[in-house]
């Protein structure tokens, strides 16, 4: 387990955490003990406010890190820098070795992030807003219409696919929110409080998605306030506080130090 209020490493099982970017336009399946998710000393700013403090640690093929931590800890901005929506003040995230970068759709279509209020087009159905994004990502009809029917099956809004966005409910809105993230077939999938408005049986089900995609090879950063919500499905958990990556370790590990030092309330 690693405890420090900057840099933090999880190395990726079998090798040495590294940051090479890989040549060439296209990648897909990570190299054997190449990490598929990167962060490399991750620093923000806003004015003279430092929000992420040079956070650093590597995600394996079925990794999932739990980020924990109380409003204001950095999280969702940690998760908007690695998804290559936030402008950093130093350092960076990397995908398969290859620096994320909002100018590099290749790289971008290897990450998936879902806020936590996910933005709609609440006019239009829950198919053709999915086909809208799918276009987006240069997807051909017939690879929309067959991922668009795999993934609504998956979040348990097929029977939704007719209904106009704006009659769903939080829940269902947040669903479909991930089922948009997942369209892409990312490598990296990165959910800002994604359990937000489901009731108890969508919770489980959730979290079985989750394992699902973890046990494909998916690296996965999910952010929650609760670290009891995490331990059942993640691999690892990394805790924040005032923009540091005060804990980072296995669930084992760092439920042992919650319990011993109430970080877990």
């Amino acid at each position: 387990m690693a405890e420090a209020s900057g840099n933090l490493t999880l190395g990726v099982l079998g090798s040495e955490p590294h940051s090479r970017e890989r040549g060439g336009d296209s990648f897909s399946e990570s190299p054997a003990g190449e990490p598929v998710l990167s962060a490399r000393a991750v620093r923000v700013q806003f004015g003279p406010a430092t929000a992420v403090h040079d956070v650093s640690f590597d995600l394996g093929p079925g990794h999932l890190l739990g980020l924990i931590g109380p409003n204001g800890a950095g999280k969702t901005t940690l998760l908007r820098a690695l998804a290559g929506l936030q402008a950093t003040a130093g350092g960076g995230a990397y995908v398969l070795g290859r620096r994320i970068d909002p100018g590099n759709r290749d790289v971008l279509a290897g990450v998936g992030f879902t806020p936590d209020t996910p933005p709609f087009y609440d006019g239009l159905t829950v198919g053709d807003y999915l086909r809208v994004i799918a276009k987006g990502y240069r997807l051909t009809s017939s690879e929309a219409d067959e991922r668009i029917a795999f993934w609504l099956e998956k979040v348990w809004l097929a029977e939704k696919v007719g209904q106009r966005v704006r009659t769903l409910s939080r829940g269902m809105r947040q669903r479909l929110g991930i089922a948009r993230t997942l369209l892409p077939n990312p490598h990296v999938i990165l959910l800002d409080e994604p359990a937000g408005g489901l009731d108890p049986g969508g919770r489980v089900q959730f979290r079985q998605l989750l394992c699902d995609l973890r046990d494909q090879g998916k690296a996965l950063v999910v952010s929650s306030h609760i670290l009891s919500d995490m331990a059942e499905y993640c691999t690892h958990i990394g805790i924040m506080a005032g923009g540091r990556m005060v804990r980072l370790g296995t669930v084992a590990e760092v439920s042992a130090a919650a319990a011993v030092g109430g970080l877990a309330g």
